[in-house]
């Protein structure tokens, strides 16, 4: 974790364990937490129950009733396997309860959201997982929004399994697109990439709508965002942790990059083309209900959007593609999430990570997915639960297969100077639309704040070394 912090470990580096899981499978002593086993091991981290009474508090943050019965009979299942060992699931309404209960020390295993993790790890109330981690079997099998989520504080160190995934899609008519296609050899079906959408709006302005809708008011920087961090790509970055810091030489921000300037033309050019000035403050809730309402073609928004969406129109006239990929060919996006971290206060650390990857494996967090409309963490969910195709998920499915298209990054939130940032960002990025800033002024003003942070605050990505 930060520099700052001084954490240390024994253990090798999860980082390097997700780069080499084929040979941490086939070498490493581990135990499968699916089978169970009580085998007794002679390392500290390798997974196991070690038979004692134990009560565990597992706090999970509200989705919905399936969920929280579903989480009630994997406990069970798991308390069959070890009468020794208590589960009460308890059920909390926000990641902030949920930090609350680990602060007063009254629960072994919570569910935190991105950030509410890093105020944890601030103060050491998590357990570092990294080093558990290497020696679980189904490590391999994570796909790529989950491993970010597992190394979303930098890849040295690990304080949360992912529960929950939600990323911005592209919803759009499909209804007009496939009018608009219909005789046609087109693949224009929907927006692939962002130079497709004011050619769709033109060919599609008889319609009436504005070609995009978005909560501007708070997500106009997550689209600025992706399109930096399309254009930048993943070898340009420092740590995906930390996404706007570069590993270009001469250059501390990514901001100062030439893909950071053709992201910024782009955003201009999408936004005039496409983009009402009023949707520049409007909530999420209003883009969606405009959308909704037939008075645009596509929409930007979360993953958690699509209940709504679907209750609200008929089926057949709306589907849901990934986010447009950018002028690297790939799209990457930010990525809100919550995860199961286990308290450092627990009496017993271990039988709780044990349970922890239990909760985690292929076979129970498919079933989780199932019920509460998330998104799965393996790559093997769609062999298990084949209705996952048909679902609304579908798209987050083929994000995974299309792993060279799709990856992540994160806003560094490690940081102290994060606090304020994203209200203050979006100002900046509307008064640059608005004509008030110049593009040259708005890539200078990012890299100076972002600048100043790393010299003040040092490089929190990174593990500190003697």
């Amino acid at each position: 974790m930060p520099v700052k912090y001084s954490w240390k470990k024994g253990a090798a580096l999860l980082g390097a364990a997700l780069l080499m899981v084929g040979t941490l499978a086939a070498c490493a002593p581990q135990e499968d937490s699916s089978s169970l086993s009580e085998e007794t091991v002679s390392s500290p981290y390798d997974l196991k129950n070690d038979g004692s009474d134990t009560k565990l508090v597992v706090a999970e943050i509200f989705v919905n009733e399936e969920r929280t019965q579903a989480l009630k009979e994997i406990a069970e299942k798991y308390e069959a396997d070890f009468p020794q060992t208590q589960i009460e699931i308890v059920t909390v309404e926000s990641g902030e309860e949920a930090q609350a209960l680990l602060e007063k020390g009254e629960a072994d295993l919570v569910e935190l959201s991105n950030q509410e993790q890093f105020d944890c790890v601030d103060q050491g109330l998590l357990v570092d997982l990294a080093p558990y981690l290497e020696n679980w079997d189904e490590l391999s099998h994570l796909t790529e929004p989950a491993k970010h989520v597992v190394t979303s504080l930098g890849e040295d160190w690990s304080y949360l399994l992912p529960a929950t995934l939600d990323q911005d899609l592209l919803y759009y008519r499909s209804d007009w697109f496939e009018e608009y296609n219909e005789g046609k050899e087109s693949d224009l079906v929907y927006c692939r990439i962002w130079e497709d959408l004011p050619d769709a709006v033109e060919k599609l302005q008889d319609k009436g709508a504005v070609g995009l809708v978005f909560g501007g008011k708070d997500h106009l920087i997550d689209m600025f965002d992706s399109m930096v961090w399309s254009g930048v790509n993943l070898g340009r970055l420092e740590d995906p942790a930390a996404g706007y810091f570069s590993a270009v030489e001469d250059h501390d921000t990514v901001f100062t990059l030439e893909q950071a300037a053709t992201a910024a033309e782009q955003l201009e050019t999408v936004v005039e083309s496409c983009v009402p000035e009023e949707s520049l403050t409007w909530t999420e809730e209003e883009a969606v209900d405009a959308f909704i309402q037939g008075k645009s073609i596509t929409l930007l928004a979360g993953q958690d959007q699509m209940e709504k969406i679907s209750s609200s129109m008929e089926e057949g006239t709306w589907d849901v593609a990934a986010y447009p990929r950018g002028i690297a060919g790939v799209a990457i996006t930010g990525l809100d999430f919550t995860g199961f971290g286990v308290a450092a206060s627990s009496e017993n650390v271990g039988n709780a990570v044990h349970f922890l990857t239990y909760l985690s494996n292929g076979d129970n967090n498919t079933h989780l997915s199932k019920v509460s409309g998330t998104v799965p963490i393996h790559t093997t969910a769609a062999d298990m639960e084949l209705s996952l195709e048909e679902s609304g998920l579908a798209v987050n499915l083929l994000m995974v297969r299309r792993a060279d298209w799709y990856f992540y990054a994160q806003e560094p939130v490690m940081y102290e100077a994060y606090d304020g940032y994203r209200d203050w960002a979006n100002d900046l990025l509307r008064e640059f639309l608005a004509g008030k800033t110049s593009k040259q002024e708005l890539l200078e003003e990012l890299d100076s704040y972002w600048s100043q942070a790393r010299a003040d605050e040092g490089e929190l990505w990174t593990e500190e070394t003697e």
